[in-house]
């Protein structure tokens, strides 16, 4: 056992899923919300995925090099990767009959198309932010006072 052993209890848990409050957009009055997983190699099925379509992308552009529109493709491959791979679930989401649906990764996919990419965008910033996913661990449980 290594003298540092305690700080694996700091690892992100690739399966694990948190909330993620879409706070800019209001859904038959209440804020529709995501249960995501992180978007990070941890993940290996969505950095699998993810780095495929990459790669084709990338073997495509050749000597262009990144442009605008390998940008847009890239979100483009997210909503469609972030369905099957890093959201897990969702609450507070209504169609335009103002009923609540259900979660499914096709309907999830649908949503996604439909939500501006700047909102898209925090999605995904806060997917890829490992601390966004890690336990939080009282000091006084590691014997630390300070």
């Amino acid at each position: 056992m290594s003298k540092f052993n305690q700080l694996k209890q700091y690892d992100i848990q690739p399966e694990k899923s948190v909330r993620y409050d879409l706070v800019d957009i209001q859904m038959n009055d209440h804020t529709p919300y995501l249960m995501v997983k992180p978007a990070t190699e941890g993940n290996k099925p969505f950095a699998r995925a993810q780095l495929q379509r990459s790669n084709k992308r990338v073997r495509a552009a050749g000597a262009r090099g990144v442009t605008l529109e390998n940008l847009a493709a890239n979100r483009d491959d997210d909503r469609e990767l972030y369905p099957r791979f890093i959201i897990t679930g969702w609450g507070n989401v209504f169609d335009v009959d103002q009923k609540e649906v259900p979660f499914s990764v096709k309907d999830c996919v649908d949503f996604l198309e439909e939500l501006p990419d700047w909102i898209f965008d925090k999605v995904r910033l806060f997917c890829v932010e490992p601390g966004n996913f890690a336990e939080t661990v009282d000091r006084e449980d590691l014997g630390n006072s300070s």
